[in-house]
């Protein structure tokens, strides 16, 4: 199974925001990847499919438990930019859908679903502290910054989570293709075989397989 990184990398940093400089929810991030993320794979995760009522329900009642700080931006931040919201909501999808397309795998998708809710606590806690930062709230900045760095280590542990559940799951895959190891070469002679004796249609369309006589050359 091809497993996406997130989806992956990554909460998708949802971010493509507008306004005067003085926004403190301005440019808090742009588009991130997961851990190791397979970006040719993520273009074909349902490229550019609509999103249905149905579906657009269920990203939302994902978003609300595991990235609470970018779903409360996007219902209530950004009601009054359509072309914004627009390209947030498409972001919030192909998030939730990168995620939930890794199934059946208990090492890596809790690893990813973690490393989604710790970039979620990165864009709060970068909101709480631009906010204090701009109002020169100095009371409050000293904790607003405590919190983005705590935030940033809890982020950095998800990258790391994420890369050894990878990790653990290629050693797994290789332990198990090493006990497998003379059902695998029994398998694969036997594919062999039965190419080399009903090969498709050849250059000279007699069935013959193509493979050729060693010449004189050859055998000095």
């Amino acid at each position: 199974m091809k497993a996406i990184y997130p989806i992956a990398y990554v909460c998708v940093a949802i971010l493509i925001l507008a306004g005067s400089s003085q926004n403190p929810r301005r440019e808090l991030a742009g588009p991130q990847a997961f851990p190791g993320q397979n970006r040719a794979a993520l273009q074909q995760q349902r490229a550019g499919e609509p999103v249905s009522e149905n579906e657009w329900q269920d990203v939302v009642n994902w978003m609300q438990v595991h990235c609470p700080n970018q779903m409360d931006f996007y219902l209530h931040r950004l009601e009054n930019r359509p072309l914004q919201q627009a390209a947030v909501k498409k972001r919030i999808v192909e998030l939730y859908r990168q995620i939930n397309a890794v199934r059946d795998d208990y090492l890596l998708k809790p690893a990813l679903i973690l490393h989604a809710e710790s970039q979620d606590k990165v864009f709060g806690a970068s909101i709480e502290f631009r906010e204090a930062w701009q109002q020169r709230d100095h009371r409050n900045l000293p904790q607003a910054q405590q919190h983005l760095q705590e935030a940033t280590e809890q982020l950095i542990d998800s990258e790391i989570g994420v890369r050894k559940a990878r990790v653990q799951k290629l050693q797994n895959e290789l332990e198990d293709m090493i006990k497998r190891k003379s059902q695998l070469v029994k398998a694969r002679f036997d594919q062999q075989l039965k190419l080399a004796r009903n090969p498709g249609p050849g250059p000279r369309g007699s069935g013959d397989a193509d493979i050729n006589p060693p010449s004189d050359a050859d055998k000095h």
